[in-house]
């Protein structure tokens, strides 16, 4: 049990970074929410996650993908197949659109954080691929505290409308490669493929008004961040960092 010298709180490790739990999951309730019920195949899934305090004290809660025993686990049910587990972002590290700091919940207070589901790893295929009804459920289970946390969410239903496809080249040119660049996926961001990146320029150029060309912006922008921190991004590349954070900038939506 973790104790604190000037506060009186309780800690709930939730996800990654958290600290040891000294609540049971009767303190917190985990809900999951999406802004639509209704996409076109191979659109995102933003999927908020939100953790309510149902207690009296403090309490702390981190929020990320998964770390080691304590974890964030998603399961999906998609048209004419079993409940499936979601792998796109079940890496050693947490997914970027996920606060990674400790918050402190006051009592009956909230704290949610949004996750982008587009590419499952395992198989390599979009979570959004084929037209019908997809039920969304989530879990986290952290195995470090006894008893242990084990916290279940409500289920969501979307639905995949087929009339809402893009058709053309702009259907076909958004390939999974290009979706695991805007889902931010680790090991991308840790290794990036050249020609994924030329792909990614290549493909925000012929069709900029894409539904998701603006998060394909950032995931590009993040991962020539990293190029050029490390001193391995071309002039070009350079050229095309800049052009993208004003793009966004004027979008309105900065960079992540």
């Amino acid at each position: 049990m973790t104790s604190y010298a000037t506060s009186s709180l309780l800690t709930v490790g939730l996800l990654v970074c958290g600290a040891l739990a000294s609540a049971d999951s009767s303190a917190v309730r985990m809900t999951i929410t999406t802004p639509t019920d209704e996409l076109a195949p191979r659109d995102a899934l933003a999927l908020t996650v939100e953790y309510e305090n149902l207690t009296d004290n403090h309490l702390v809660i981190a929020c990320g993908a998964v770390a080691g025993d304590s974890r964030l686990l998603i399961d999906y049910t998609r048209p004419g197949h079993q409940s499936k587990r979601f792998t796109g972002f079940q890496h050693n590290r947490a997914h970027d659109d996920v606060k990674l700091f400790p918050t402190r919940v006051p009592p009956r207070g909230s704290f949610k954080g949004t996750l982008s589901l587009i590419v499952d790893t395992n198989p390599d295929r979009f979570l959004l691929e084929e037209p019908g009804s997809y039920e969304i459920r989530a879990r986290c289970v952290d195995k470090r505290v006894r008893p242990i946390l084990d916290l279940r969410s409500n289920v969501i239903v979307v639905r995949v409308r087929e009339e809402l496809t893009l058709r053309g080249d702009a259907l076909k040119s958004y390939d999974t490669d290009l979706g695991r660049l805007a889902q931010f996926t680790p090991p991308l961001l840790a290794a990036p493929d050249e020609p994924v990146l030329e792909k990614a320029s290549q493909f925000l150029d012929e069709h900029p008004d894409h539904p998701q060309a603006t998060r394909l912006k950032h995931g590009l922008v993040r991962v020539l961040d990293l190029k050029i921190r490390r001193h391995r991004a071309s002039d070009a590349q350079r050229s095309l960092h800049e052009r993208l954070k004003a793009e966004l900038s004027a979008e309105g939506s900065g960079t992540q």
